[in-house]
């Protein structure tokens, strides 16, 4: 009779540790490399968006576009802490229904050194009003990241 034989099948601990720990690592590596993406891409976007409505704004006073008094207007962007505004006329007022407020998503935060906080266009020729050729940035910084993006406007409102 021949003695017998046991077949193990399996793995052993040291083959289950080292696969566990290759696991772990390179889903700590994907996590740190996700949660850097989607910071970045906030803001990406979000800077994406404001350029088109500061380009909206600058086409709206080209165009003559009219407000709610039914004539050609100045078209602006008012710039706070955590939202902007777009807005008809040379300043800002709250009372009209034809203002519209986008707040900016958490974490960002948006500045600027044009005067009184504000973009205006002309009507007609679109070119930014009382242009400062040392004023003209706005800034969306994530404050979770600290990275930054600069829109600069040139004289005739177009992001350089």
């Amino acid at each position: 009779m021949k003695p017998a034989t046991h077949l193990f099948r399996g793995f052993t601990l040291i083959e289950l540790l080292l696969s566990m720990g290759i696991a772990t690592v390179i889903f700590a590596i994907t996590s740190i490399i996700l949660s850097s993406l989607i910071p970045k891409a906030n803001l990406n976007s979000f800077t994406e968006v404001l350029k088109a409505e500061i380009r909206q704004q600058q086409l709206a006073a080209m165009s003559g576009e009219k407000d709610v008094s039914d004539s050609a207007v100045n078209y602006g962007v008012l710039f706070s802490e955590d939202q902007y505004t777009l807005f008809a006329g040379t300043t800002y007022d709250p009372v009209p229904v034809d203002s519209y407020t986008t707040q900016a998503p958490e974490a960002l935060g948006i500045s600027t050194d044009f005067a009184n906080n504000a973009v205006i266009f002309e009507k007609g020729s679109g070119e930014v009003q009382n242009f400062d050729s040392d004023n003209r940035t706005i800034t969306i910084t994530d404050s979770l990241s600290k990275q930054s993006k600069t829109i600069t406007l040139n004289k005739y409102g177009i992001p350089e």
